[in-house]
């Protein structure tokens, strides 16, 4: 049992650590291994293990994740920006990922959800169904001039209603999943897709109508209703 510890010079070449705390826990996993690289250590001695892995991880997660997601809204803006030529417009798209956000976040808090590392991946995926969904809205309400605000916002909504429910009934799926990183995945996008989807439905079509009925000239259409 001795020799599979020692090196060539038979002196003991493995140490194994085994901290009190819970691992898993992310905030528990980085403090430990700061510790032990705290210790003052030979050069030639290597730290190595599961829980090292797992703070490397999440510390470059913490790292890049903010570069990432900054990276994507910013060229899904320009997208969008190029697309409609004019910076409300762009801006009206974004409505419903903006308001599905801020309603995605209270629905976490309220569930106890928190972000790891597994979950931090469906984000970009609710970035892109969010502005979906306001493309659909406002792409047809902008070039239906002449028809009714409420039978574009009808019609409009029908493929907003069902490409979104796919995605909800897909991740909604995930939930019950026994891992529990999986589950948390399928919190998040069905929270997520929820949010966009109602902020689409019900925020952003009363919006447009409000502004529409004061300033019409904002959508180059005429105020009907």
């Amino acid at each position: 049992i001795r020799r599979q510890y020692e090196g060539k010079d038979q002196k003991i070449s493995i140490v194994f650590v085994y901290p009190k705390i819970r691992i898993l826990d992310g905030q528990n996993a980085k403090r430990f291994v700061k510790e032990l690289r705290s210790l003052k250590l030979p050069p030639n001695v290597k730290l190595a293990g599961e829980p090292v892995i797992y703070a490397d991880i999440l510390g470059l997660l913490e790292r890049d994740t903010p570069i990432a997601l900054g990276i994507s809204v910013m060229t899904v803006f320009l997208l969008v920006l190029w697309h409609f030529k004019r910076l409300d417009h762009a801006l009206w798209v974004h409505a419903p990922f903006v308001v599905g956000v801020l309603w995605m976040e209270g629905m976490m808090g309220a569930a106890g959800l928190k972000y790891n590392f597994l979950n931090m991946v469906i984000v970009p995926s609710i970035l892109g169904v969010g502005i979906d969904n306001g493309i659909y809205i406002f792409d047809r309400y902008r070039e239906r001039k002449s028809e009714n605000f409420f039978e574009t916002m009808r019609k409009s909504l029908k493929g907003v209603l069902l490409s979104s429910a796919t995605n909800i009934s897909g991740f909604a799926s995930l939930m019950f999943a026994s891992h529990v990183g999986v589950a948390s995945m399928g919190k998040l996008g069905f929270f997520g897709f929820l949010s966009c989807l109602l902020g689409s439905v019900f925020f952003v079509p009363a919006l447009i109508e409000f502004f529409e009925l004061k300033y019409a000239h904002l959508f180059r259409r005429n105020a009907k209703v």
